[in-house]
């Protein structure tokens, strides 16, 4: 890991995904350059920043690496955290089927 990245993660007011404020949020937006929710409406568009962030680095806010199979689970289980359906959203589990069907090439790249 380079130390750019490893001086922003230290930037933000906390390693945990769901306690990230909304100032991090717009760090880590501007840090990776992400346009959100990419090809879907932005509902939950904070999981999908912190998804993007997964995606781009290959690390958790804690800086340690994380593989695409948890990166795909931590977005699910942010919208599941999020919604009135809880662990049964519809939307978390239509869009973690969309990262995990689609998103390699995106992991990969």
């Amino acid at each position: 890991m380079n130390s750019e990245l490893v001086d922003f993660i230290q930037c933000l007011s906390t390693h945990e995904p769901e306690k990230l404020t909304q100032d991090d949020i717009k760090l880590i937006r501007w840090y990776i350059k992400t346009d959100g929710c990419t090809g879907v409406p932005d509902f939950y568009l904070e999981e999908c920043i912190k998804h993007d962030f997964y995606y781009r680095t290959h690390v958790g806010f804690d800086g340690r690496l994380i593989s695409r199979s948890d990166a795909d689970r931590l977005f699910r289980q942010g919208i599941q955290r999020k919604s009135f359906f809880g662990v049964l959203s519809p939307m978390a589990w239509w869009r973690w089927l969309g990262v995990r069907l689609f998103g390699a090439k995106a992991w990969y790249r």
